[in-house]
């Protein structure tokens, strides 16, 4: 009917031409040293590597008619290793929209133990889980998230940041800071630490251990607590976003394994139970748990 009418029918829009590449490179890198990572318009994710190879995996989107190719650079420099994802002629307004900018290039990084990792990128995500050593995280307008042992900062203009602690002591003060993002901190419940909580959101929520000392709470969004008898400083500071902070149990020591500890008593000295009769009611009841084992605390699962 359109063509009878001289109308032409419309067409199905034309697929953006689209192309995937993939690029492994690796170095040595000791524990004491630094990597830096500059990744300006894309995400940089990390993991503990296996050793002293640094191994850096970067997806690169070629994305248009006229694609922006990078350059992928990791180069040794005075006291480490430096990864730069480089595109000529860009801004940050312009990589707002992928498909304009005409590409993205996403980073994976194995990263040693003991090494310290700066990580920096404008538009993308940070993701690092279980890294031993030191970390400084840095985005414009994306997303933190970092699971680690040691000490860390971690700053966001227009971002969230979430953060779970896993290590047993810290010597350094560690902070926090988002502009406009929230924040959402976890901690085992044994970690000593000293928490400066402020948002301008309001006054942090809280849930952690009984014992957790709140030394001051004031509704216009300050709060100051001890977690374990206090310790180094955690500073945690969003001016628009809302904080809340949690604790955690860790896996008792004869569960942490993930096997329980052999039994090595007289079975003849454990307290008789009657045994279950056909019609006697079904329903969980507390654990059984022997006189020389601790129960085990809950274990919260990491995300």
């Amino acid at each position: 009917m359109l063509e009878a009418a001289g109308v032409d029918p419309p067409s199905a829009a034309a697929p953006v031409p689209f192309v995937v590449e993939g690029l492994t490179k690796s170095m040595v890198l000791r524990a004491g040293q630094t990597l830096r990572v500059v990744n300006r318009f894309g995400d940089i994710r990390a993991k503990p590597a296996d050793g002293e190879t640094l191994v850096l995996s970067a997806m690169i989107q070629l994305i248009g008619p006229t694609p922006r190719r990078p350059t992928v650079a990791i180069t040794a420099e005075p006291g480490g290793v430096a990864i730069e994802v480089v595109y000529p002629d860009a801004d940050e307004a312009a990589a707002a929209d992928p498909v304009a900018f005409g590409g993205r290039t996403d980073l994976a990084v194995l990263v040693p133990a003991g090494a310290t990792l700066k990580a920096h990128t404008g538009r993308g995500a940070i993701k690092l889980a279980g890294l031993r050593g030191d970390i400084a995280a840095e985005s414009g307008a994306g997303n933190i998230s970092i699971r680690a042992a040691g000490h860390l900062q971690a700053t966001t203009v227009g971002g969230a940041i979430s953060v779970r602690l896993t290590g047993a002591r810290l010597e350094r003060p560690l902070g926090l800071r988002s502009a406009a993002g929230p924040i959402s901190v976890t901690l085992p419940a044994d970690l000593p630490l000293t928490i400066r909580a402020q948002s301008g959101a309001g006054r942090p929520t809280t849930k952690w251990a009984e014992d957790t000392a709140v030394v001051r709470a004031d509704p216009d969004g300050s709060l100051e607590a001890q977690v374990a008898g206090g310790g180094p400083l955690l500073r945690i500071d969003s001016a628009s976003g809302p904080i809340s902070l949690a604790t955690y149990q860790r896996p008792h020591p004869h569960y942490a394994s993930g096997v329980p500890a052999p039994f090595t008593r007289d079975l003849r000295t454990l307290t008789p139970a009657d045994p279950w009769q056909p019609g006697d009611p079904i329903a969980e009841g507390p654990p059984r748990v022997h006189p020389s084992h601790p129960a085990s605390p809950s274990v919260e699962e990491a995300p």
